[in-house]
């Protein structure tokens, strides 16, 4: 029994390790891609190179580049490409690591 609780244990904590999850906060209407996000707070899950959007009901998976940097982040920001009057994402550093995702734009 104690072998089958620590299997269990092993597997939810490797499951955690891959998949990190952030909140990020979208000011205006967002681009991902060709999908627009609400203004608002969003969920954001990185497992490998796939970034997981979700924001209320909404799901949305997009291919992300994933950069180190050589200093931490203080804070989640996302920077925007504006084409016209859309702000599309283009790259969110996540904060208290020294990573960046960086999001491919259509222009």
């Amino acid at each position: 029994m104690k072998r089958v609780i620590l299997i269990v244990f092993l597997l939810c904590a490797s499951l955690a390790i891959a998949a990190e999850r952030f909140n990020v906060v979208f000011v205006y209407p967002t681009y991902v891609g060709e999908t627009q996000l609400k203004p608002g707070q969003c969920r954001l899950t990185l497992e490998g190179d796939q970034a997981i959007f979700e924001q209320g009901k909404h799901r949305l998976e997009v291919p992300v580049k994933v950069e180190t940097v050589e200093n931490k982040y203080r804070h989640t920001t996302v920077r925007y490409h504006i084409d016209g009057d859309k702000y599309m994402v283009s790259e969110i550093r996540l904060g208290g690591t020294n990573r960046k995702l960086v999001f491919q734009t259509s222009s």
